[in-house]
């Protein structure tokens, strides 16, 4: 037992250290150098918190408009932290810290509701402790992690809370709401999660159960709806980024029925990428995309912005039902090819950017083929927890196929697989070393 607590505490040592080490080398190497750059998209998420945490305003920077282009799941807590101590974004930095590594506390609970084999906890803690896509995330995607934490809470609530009590499905409820605050794509694990109350029961607890769900899920929502109604006028509950992701990676050029609007950028000649397939089943910003000119990001309100992106989106979908169906095709390619969006594009270049690709595919290979033994375990074996967890995979899927394909949009599918990887680890341990002890 206490070489068991050794090598636990030794995991979340390497884990916490991989990720300090990630934070400095990868997300913010100028922090050794003593100083600190907001990068990517660090910035939409740190201004609106430093104004709610110094105005009161959840708007888009102090002094702002009021916002909703980030969802509230990663902002309240951000705004609490810099009113409680400062609006230092390196706070932010800790936030997520402290999310990643209470992620991966939270594989071990989770496996051991699921298996009734300890070493499928060990073997899930170490694969999150070492799995890239979350050392990166956790390096500089501020919503990824808690996003992530919340799905995975969710997942082992309903699984490891007894089926009878009452108070199970608000907690289930009130964690979903916090994975739709951090992702809303979360969405679609609602349709399940209220399947899975139904079956909870043979008599009109299912109804109790149904209901107190759609309570603990309705209310925190509702609330975000009524605030944008009140700043917008409109009962809008999601984030309205959503317009941008939607348009930018389901669109003409993306499906193959179009050039960028632009031929060269850096003296690349991006016609002849997008002839060379190169965005695909990709993502690629507004400005590049044929036909979005229509909506100018630069001076139009933002919820005129994410109307205008949306219906660009929709009218394309209505339009050209064949181009849709061959894009899911090209996601679908770029989901077991782990095909990076093109250096032209992404500013992902250099060597790097093979080295990174080169691993992200070996991660994800290496969850779906361990995923799929252990799957298959849980199918053999009739284990109650079979279909949430088949559930969970694809209710993240489909937020990919809505968005688009890449390691971090693809963290809620290979998140929840860490658990069956774990146990197809371990089967394969056996099948191997039967000698190997249990």
């Amino acid at each position: 037992m206490a070489s068991r607590k050794l090598v636990t505490s030794a995991v979340f040592a390497l884990a916490l250290l991989l990720r300090l080490l990630a934070i400095v080398a990868i997300g913010h190497n100028e922090l050794l150098h003593g100083t600190f750059e907001l990068k990517n998209d660090e910035s939409s998420y740190h201004r609106p918190a430093v104004a709610l945490a110094t105005e009161g305003c959840y708007c888009w920077a102090p002094g702002g408009q009021p916002t909703a282009y980030r969802p509230p799941g990663i902002i309240l807590p951000l705004a609490a932290l810099y009113w409680f101590f400062d609006p230092a974004p390196e706070l932010a930095l800790g936030y997520v810290l402290l999310c990643s590594m209470a992620l991966v506390a939270l594989l071990r609970p989770l496996a051991r509701a699921t298996s009734a084999d300890r070493r499928v906890a060990d073997a899930a803690t170490w694969i999150a402790a070492l799995m890239p896509t979350l050392l990166w995330t956790s390096s500089g995607i501020w919503s990824d992690a808690p996003a992530l934490l919340f799905t995975l809470l969710t997942l082992w609530l309903t699984i490891a809370m007894r089926a009878d009590a009452w108070w199970k499905w608000l907690a289930v409820g009130a964690s979903a709401a916090l994975a739709y605050f951090n992702r809303p794509s979360a969405i679609f694990l609602f349709p399940f999660l209220l399947l899975a109350a139904v079956c909870s029961a043979s008599d009109r607890r299912r109804f109790r159960n149904v209901a107190l769900l759609a309570l603990s899920l309705a209310m925190p929502i509702g609330v975000w709806g009524l605030r944008n109604w009140y700043a917008f006028g409109e009962l809008y509950t999601g984030a309205t980024v959503a317009g941008h992701t939607v348009w930018e990676s389901n669109n003409p050029l993306t499906a193959g029925l179009a050039l960028p609007a632009k031929q060269f950028e850096n003296g690349v000649d991006l016609w002849a990428e997008a002839r060379a397939g190169h965005y695909l089943g990709s993502w690629v910003p507004a400005e590049y995309i044929p036909g979005s000119e229509v909506v100018d990001a630069r001076t139009l309100p933002e919820m005129q912005t994410y109307h205008g992106y949306m219906n660009l989106a929709i009218d394309f979908a209505r339009h050209h039902p064949l181009a849709i169906a061959k894009l899911m095709a090209f996601k679908l390619w770029r989901l077991f090819s782990a095909e990076p969006v093109a250096a032209s594009i992404s500013g992902d270049a250099g060597r790097f950017a093979v080295a990174k690709r080169s691993v992200l595919i070996l991660e994800r290979w290496f969850i779906f083929a361990f995923a799929g033994l252990g799957l298959w375990q849980l199918y053999r074996t009739r284990s109650p927890v079979r279909h949430l967890y088949t559930a969970f995979a694809f209710a993240g899927l489909a937020s990919v196929f809505v968005a688009y394909v890449n390691a971090r949009l693809l963290l809620p599918v290979t998140g929840v697989l860490l658990v069956p990887a774990a146990m197809g680890l371990v089967w394969l341990w056996d099948r191997t070393l039967p000698s190997s002890s249990r």
